[in-house]
């Protein structure tokens, strides 16, 4: 027995997206933490690999007559992108 995420695709569109507004709010601390203006979109921004969450482990069956037991697992998404953005320096 196994199961899966349902709507997986769109669990780690959702994680991407959090991704994405992760390294913004970074890059805009650094740049604050500078006294620097940040251009607020990135100029470059790349998707890393990362590992996609794997199905639900197989259940362990039991030889009675019983239902079967299920370990339950959590399931984590996780999204990793590589911004870069640009500062502007004013002198």
């Amino acid at each position: 027995m196994e199961f899966r995420l349902a709507n997986e695709q769109a669990h780690y569109q959702q994680a991407l997206a959090l991704a994405v507004k992760n390294a913004k709010e970074k890059a805009l601390a650094i740049a604050r933490a500078l006294s620097l203006p940040l251009y607020d979109t990135p100029i470059e921004l790349k998707e890393q690999s990362s590992i996609r969450p794997s199905p639900y482990g197989p259940a362990v069956l039991s030889v009675s007559s019983s239902a079967p037991p299920v370990q339950t697992q959590d399931v984590v998404i996780t999204a990793v992108v590589e911004a870069v953005f640009a500062y502007s320096f004013i002198s």
